[in-house]
């Protein structure tokens, strides 16, 4: 759904700006994508074996938080209450889509941006998708 390119270069953009941290990638993320991401961030890339939500609440968990569009954005919320951890949503920029992507689809990135209620990392309102975990700062996959 994402240009994988315009994907890399946003993943690459918050790694930078965090100053490290992990990378939990979707069980159905490419090996060649991941390899990328860990080679061009700095990001520790880690699949988990359980869900993100199991996986983050077992600890440590960093700070802060970012993850984009993803039912992720309504889970870690309540998985992690109590624990003091910001978390971020990035918007989807509608440039990184495909071509040929539905509207549906569109509308479904834009309404989990929007219903989640999380905060982007630039202090806007929009949300968005999964996350990661450890002392640093941590960037989430897209699917």
């Amino acid at each position: 759904m994402v240009d994988a390119s315009a994907y890399l270069d946003a993943v690459g953009s918050l790694a930078a700006g965090s100053g490290g941290g992990r990378y939990y990638a979707h069980r159905r993320e490419d090996d060649g994508k991941l390899r990328e991401i860990a080679a061009g961030t700095g990001l520790e890339v880690v699949r988990p074996e359980v869900p993100l939500e199991v996986e983050v609440r077992r600890g440590p968990v960093a700070r802060r938080v970012v993850s984009f569009p993803s039912s992720v954005c309504y889970t870690l919320p309540v998985v992690l209450a109590g624990v003091p951890v910001d978390i971020l949503a990035v918007p989807v920029e509608p440039g990184w889509l495909r071509t040929g992507v539905t509207p549906a689809a569109r509308g479904f990135l834009a309404s989990i941006a929007e219903r989640s209620g999380l905060p982007a990392p630039d202090g806007g309102t929009e949300p968005a998708a999964p996350v990661s975990a450890g002392r640093r700062s941590a960037a989430r996959s897209g699917r």
